[in-house]
């Protein structure tokens, strides 16, 4: 009897691994895993001929320890060099309207004929060896009752008088003054920025 039963046992065994050889595999749920967390980027250090990355946000800029500029920082132009820029740029304008002043054509100057005139006052009106006549003493209005002196300043003025209308000065001066005038003006005006460009300048 116990050996009928050993044999029943071994061929239940034999059954039973056929029926798991001949079975579906058992399909297993893979294994959820996190993300590894990504690695950060290191931070860009400064380089090394002045630019800077615009990456750096102004509150890394740190003076004698990073490049930095006006935009970078966020902050505005000092006043100096908006005054320099807008002084410069004053310069440059008025020198230009002042050397149009000069190259106009109303600036014209005979300077030769006030150059024959004020040889005509040196070599006849008042030379010490230049003497005047009696017929010159009267065109001036020297009278009997003058002094040397009074009659040598008469007839010295009435001498520039006539070189003065020979020589056309005066309606030379007249033609030429408005032009001196507006010259002197830019002229001015161009003195005034360029002592101001010297003044703040640090």
């Amino acid at each position: 009897m116990i050996q009928h039963t050993r044999v029943l046992l071994i061929i239940a065994t034999i059954f039973g691994l056929v029926s798991l050889s001949q079975a579906e595999p058992v399909k297993l749920a893979p294994v959820q895993t996190a993300p590894l967390p990504a690695k950060s980027a290191p931070l860009a250090s400064p380089p090394t001929n002045g630019s800077l990355p615009m990456a750096v946000s102004s509150a890394r800029l740190i003076p004698l320890k990073t490049a930095i500029n006006f935009q970078l920082a966020q902050v505005s132009l000092p006043p100096l060099c908006v005054s320099v820029s807008n002084t410069c740029e004053a310069i440059s304008q008025k020198y230009h309207a002042t050397e149009k002043a000069m190259s106009g054509g109303r600036f014209k100057f005979q300077s030769e004929r006030l150059s024959y005139f004020n040889s005509r006052i040196k070599m006849s009106c008042c030379s010490k060896g230049h003497s005047f006549s009696v017929a010159d003493q009267q065109a001036a209005g020297c009278t009997g009752s003058d002094t040397v002196t009074i009659c040598m300043e008469k007839l010295s003025r009435n001498c520039i008088r006539e070189a003065a209308v020979e020589y056309k000065i005066r309606d030379e001066f007249l033609a030429f003054e408005p032009s001196v005038s507006e010259l002197s003006t830019k002229a001015g005006q161009l003195s005034q920025e360029m002592k101001h460009l010297q003044a703040i300048l640090p």
